[in-house]
């Protein structure tokens, strides 16, 4: 057996658990965040779809009693001009109320995505503000790893200049 005896550790190999935990906490932190603001953003979703099915379900209400009022007046229609009159009237609010749909289908959908941009801001502000400045540091394996790749890309971009 050897006798040589063995070296303590030195105080910089008990920071790198330290640091380790410190990216592992911030990683968890992001993974969170993420995962908070998705659920956020589907919750924004269901909200939105149930807008549309509350505007759908008025255009069926609207469109269910003009069709039983006028299929009252085509019964009582007693000239053929009447009964082309009628016929241009269905299909003119048929028409009116499909651009009414559409536009407010699109206004419901505008709302909703600008109430999911509004969250996702506030989400990614907060998560920004509450980061730790080790965490908002780039790992230098990524840092090589993106040299990499990008530096062929960079190469093939600077050639293309010239």
């Amino acid at each position: 057996m050897s006798t040589t005896a063995k070296t303590p550790r030195t105080s910089s190999s008990n920071r790198a658990p330290d640091a380790v935990a410190q990216q592992t906490q911030a990683v968890g932190d992001a993974t969170r965040q993420q995962l908070a603001m998705a659920v956020d953003q589907m919750a924004a979703m269901y909200r939105a779809a149930e807008a549309m099915q509350l505007i759908q379900h008025q255009l069926t209400q609207r469109m269910a009693l003009r069709h039983q009022q006028m299929a009252e007046k085509l019964r009582n229609a007693d000239t053929p001009a009447d009964f082309l009159s009628l016929q241009s009237v269905l299909l003119t609010s048929g028409l009116q109320e499909a651009v009414q749909y559409w536009q407010e289908l699109g206004s419901s959908t505008m709302k909703m995505q600008g109430e999911m941009m509004n969250r996702a801001t506030a989400t990614a502000s907060e998560a920004a503000s509450n980061a730790e400045p080790a965490a908002l540091q780039t790992n230098p394996m990524i840092q090589a790893w993106q040299t990499l790749f990008l530096s062929p890309l960079n190469g093939l971009a600077a050639a293309t200049r010239h």
